[in-house]
């Protein structure tokens, strides 16, 4: 923590300014998409949209988010089309069988996933 202190008090006020409106920004994006969404959600959107085209397991999507399978499982279903309980899921995310090995699911984006992180990106790239 202290090092992140330290770079902290290096930054011009102005510029950390805009940076914590980039980061307010970026977070709402993920607000519209659902107001309530929690970190964890927010995190596997993310290292889904950075894996492979061919997508990413859940047990190795659960490593990078630092989750049990069983969580990220739950949140694949929440970003995808299920959701919880009755709810619709986002439908940011789609999980199919890994066709090398069927035990497996591989999760990509779908479509709207792909435009919600375009949104994020475009959040990112301002000013950069």
């Amino acid at each position: 923590m202290e090092a992140i202190a330290n770079t902290a008090t290096q930054i011009d006020p102005e510029h950390r300014r805009r940076l914590i409106r980039k980061g307010r920004q970026f977070l709402e994006t993920f607000q519209k998409l659902d107001p309530e969404m929690p970190l964890q959600q927010m995190l596997t959107l993310i290292e889904v949209a950075m894996a492979s085209e061919a997508g990413i397991s859940i047990s190795d999507l659960a490593v990078r988010v630092g989750n049990a399978t069983s969580s990220t499982s739950r949140n694949v279903a929440i970003l995808g089309e299920h959701g919880r309980g009755k709810s619709k899921g986002l439908e940011v995310v789609k999980a199919t069988v890994d066709p090398s090995d069927r035990r497996y699911q591989l999760v990509k984006l779908t479509p709207k996933g792909e435009r919600v992180i375009d949104q994020l990106a475009a959040v990112m790239a301002q000013g950069a």
